[in-house]
């Protein structure tokens, strides 16, 4: 499944030479009337991962929230303000969740 150059090379940095904690991900676009979505996700988490990547993954999120919160800057969405979940199992920051590592996607308008 890892046949093209660019999978190959991002396999090998998250899997293999590196281990990074956490990997991010800058998608487009956000939910319509937010500037940015990013986790907590809704729920029901994923009960295929280990129960401390959805737990590290929230407290990321929600420390990127409280940062956008603290400096006054609107148009965040999480959890009930899109759809998405931990459930799609084939996106880049999905995957990392199989390595026990906390993958974080935003989708920015």
């Amino acid at each position: 499944m890892s046949n093209m150059k660019e999978t190959t090379n991002m396999n090998r940095q998250l899997f293999i030479e590196w281990f990074p904690q956490i990997m991010y991900n800058h998608h487009q676009t956000g939910p319509a009337g937010a500037v940015i979505f990013m986790p907590p996700f809704r729920d029901p988490f994923n009960y295929n991962f280990d129960p401390l990547v959805p737990l590290g993954i929230e407290m990321v999120g929600t420390a990127m929230h409280s940062r956008l919160v603290a400096e006054g800057k609107g148009g965040s969405a999480m959890r009930s303000g899109a759809n998405y979940s931990t459930w799609w199992n084939g996106g880049l920051r999905t995957v990392t969740y199989f390595h026990n590592m906390i993958g974080i996607a935003t989708r920015r308008r």
